[in-house]
């Protein structure tokens, strides 16, 4: 019984401010340090760590059991469209790299958060 309440307190403290740092370090990440796959800085190393973070914070304590379905078929869409966001922002002066390393921030955020769920899921449906 003491497990369950502090197990809810910690959801309902820690997941939503995950997932509203990780969206803010996101958004703010894509401005300041332009993602580069390439040849990836520390600073964008740091970030991807703290969003894998937060992401893995994320796919524990907020995703319920029936929102698994959902979760999952958008972090799919997400994926997809992610990868082909070059071709759209590339003409986007001086905005398009930044809405680029933002969107691959996000897909950084939502990957480890992903692997949690579907690891859930996997087991729900094995055992």
């Amino acid at each position: 019984m003491v497990e369950k309440k502090l197990k809810r307190g910690l959801q309902a403290l820690v997941g939503p401010w995950a997932y509203i740092a990780g969206m803010v370090i996101t958004v703010v990440a894509g401005f300041v340090f332009p993602f580069n796959l390439i040849t990836p800085s520390e600073a964008t190393m740091t970030v991807i760590g703290v969003l894998s973070a937060l992401g893995i914070a994320v796919g524990l304590l907020n995703i319920r059991d029936i929102e698994k379905t959902k979760f999952l078929i958008g972090v799919l869409t997400l994926l997809v469209a992610g990868t082909q966001i070059t071709l759209l922002t590339s003409n986007i002066q001086y905005l398009g790299n930044q809405i680029q390393s933002a969107v691959f921030y996000l897909m950084a955020f939502t990957i480890p958060a992903a692997t949690v769920v579907a690891i859930k899921v996997i087991h729900e449906v094995a055992s």
